[in-house]
């Protein structure tokens, strides 16, 4: 058994407390994990206690490192799962930290794709294609990425997009091409930004329309 004799605040460490008995160190602890435990000065641990404190401390750390990459920006299951794996968190850990953010709100799917899916529709004009795959990439379900898809997007929103950006391109990089030229270079950028067939012949064809009149 061990007493614990002395609780120090660590030094740049804010929110932990080192543990020790007489002069020997056991142990550094975040404060909600010395809470959890009714840790004070005198008590007596076991080893099967100490243990328990070490489990406990590995995952106010995995959580802690969660809230704080959460405190920078919203960030999907499958992004912050990744991220403490590579951390060398166990995957039963990870379960576990996942678990309670999500029962805190903390971590939500459909509103991160909703948010990620509308900076992409209004900042980088991307045609719904292109959202859908890039909502795939950071683990977002098929079922999330419809709905979500659905709600933010018409083929006359995405029509209206694609043309926008036709239109900013004619009047730069594009602006002394043939017809012909247009066609290929302006078709393959728009495909590439997501864009159906359908709704790129139609840009197309206005924009040839409106360079031929």
């Amino acid at each position: 058994m061990i007493k614990i004799t002395r609780i120090e605040r660590k030094k740049y460490s804010k929110g932990v407390w080192s543990l020790y008995s007489d002069e020997e160190h056991i142990a550094d602890l975040h404060e909600d994990v010395l809470v959890q435990n009714g840790i004070n000065i005198g008590k007596t641990l076991s080893k099967e206690d100490i243990d328990g404190l070490f489990k406990d401390e590995e995952r106010a750390k995995a959580m802690d490192s969660a809230l704080r990459q959460l405190s920078y920006r919203m960030k999907s299951e499958k992004e912050l799962k990744d991220s403490l794996g590579r951390k060398g968190y166990s995957a039963e850990l990870v379960e576990d930290v996942m678990s309670e953010l999500k029962k805190r709100g903390y971590v939500d799917d459909q509103g991160f794709a909703r948010m990620y899916a509308q900076s992409l529709l209004s900042s980088k004009k991307d045609g719904s294609r292109a959202v859908k795959m890039k909502l795939s990439q950071k683990g977002i379900s098929r079922e999330v990425t419809q709905s979500v898809v659905e709600e933010l997007t018409s083929d006359e929103k995405e029509y209206e997009a694609a043309l926008e950006l036709a239109m900013k391109k004619l009047r730069g990089s594009y602006k002394n091409d043939e017809p012909d030229a247009i066609f290929r270079k302006l078709g393959g950028f728009l495909s590439r930004k997501g864009y159906s067939y359908e709704i790129v012949m139609k840009v197309l064809r206005k924009v040839t329309k409106k360079e031929t009149d």
